[in-house]
């Protein structure tokens, strides 16, 4: 298959979720050879133009990101507007496993978090003292919507492990060459949020850092020290 056939039949294929989805939501074909936007549906969601070119590093984070069917699902975003979006990426690999075209979903659930809070406000009992909690916003701004990504995986990483085992060394080189594969390193800001979720210092990840590239007989880590 060509990849003009393969976009071809992605765009049919982008078409048909767009009439299901509605008018909360935005759907984007991805060209990953060229990086370029070839579909696009409803894009007031978002308020960009077809034109617009993402950073090329927000494809390579998803790519390395995605589970092993190459989803990554339901995380936050933001439009132009400043409104919060529910982003999906799908992404679709060519004959030899190479990327190829990605589908992309921004939904605005506002219209049902409307409801939802209708609904929740209906029955509430509210106690005397209850506090507010405040809401965090993500921006669309490539940098920002790359850091999101890379903390909710970091985060999901190690909910998934006994917290008993996170503590031990062994757990934490098991995150780390996890972290390392995913590509995580390469964005900014990872080194220090990482040393705070698993509660150590810098220097004992690079120590960590250095057994792992010891055990691969690969160069130091020393670029990780500028991000």
């Amino acid at each position: 298959m060509t990849q003009e056939e393969r976009l071809d039949i992605l765009a049919q294929v982008a078409s048909g979720i767009a009439k299901v989805l509605g008018d909360d939501t935005e759907v984007v074909l991805h060209d990953l050879t060229k990086r370029e936007i070839v579909f696009m549906h409803n894009s007031k969601i978002t308020g960009r133009e077809r034109n617009y070119r993402i950073n090329p590093t927000v494809y390579d984070v998803i790519s390395n990101l995605a589970d092993g069917e190459g989803h990554l699902i339901g995380y936050a975003s933001k439009s132009a507007q400043g409104k919060k979006l529910r982003a999906s990426h799908f992404m679709f690999m060519d004959e030899d496993n190479n990327p190829a075209a990605m589908i992309c979903i921004n939904q605005d659930p506002s219209r049902i978090q409307e409801i939802i809070s209708y609904l929740s406000e209906s029955i509430k009992i509210r106690d005397v003292d209850e506090t507010a909690v405040n809401d965090t916003s993500y921006s669309l701004n490539d940098e920002d919507y790359i850091q999101n990504i890379m903390k909710d995986a970091i985060i999901k990483s190690v909910k998934q492990l006994d917290p008993g085992y996170i503590n031990t060394k062994e757990g934490k080189l098991m995150l780390l060459r996890k972290f390392k594969f995913q590509g995580v390193f390469s964005v900014k800001e990872a080194v220090p949020f990482i040393c705070e979720t698993l509660s150590i210092s810098q220097a004992t990840l690079y120590n960590y850092l250095r057994e792992i590239r010891d055990e691969e007989g690969r160069e130091p880590y020393n670029e990780l020290k500028l991000r």
